[in-house]
């Protein structure tokens, strides 16, 4: 599944908008089917809580690096964005809001 989240990121940068919602959404999908952390019973699960670091999987940060990517490039794309009142106008705003509604997805 990491390969199609992947793919979805490098798509994001679309003049359309419905196009850059439907990988936002689709992203959120693929994290939501990929977390499922289980135990077989209560007492197993009470039991990994005390020997295991992470029993849940909420700690790793599968996508940390593609996070920091996102700020670096928020930080370039500052200053190719458009003044008002064409900021509209402006495919870097698009982009960045497709990205940051992806990435927040996936926190």
């Amino acid at each position: 599944m990491d390969r199609y989240i992947t793919a979805y990121f490098d798509n994001m940068p679309s003049q359309y908008a419905e196009i850059r919602t439907q990988l936002a959404q689709g992203i959120d999908a693929m994290i939501r089917l990929q977390w499922h952390p289980t135990q077989p019973s209560v007492p197993a699960f009470l039991e990994a809580c005390r020997t295991e670091h992470d029993p849940l999987q909420v700690r790793y940060a599968k996508y940390a690096p593609r996070m920091e990517r996102l700020v670096k490039d928020l930080a370039e794309w500052k200053p190719q964005r458009l003044p008002p009142p064409r900021v509209n106008q402006s495919s870097v705003s698009d982009d960045c809001m497709t990205y940051i509604k992806g990435q927040l997805l996936i926190l």
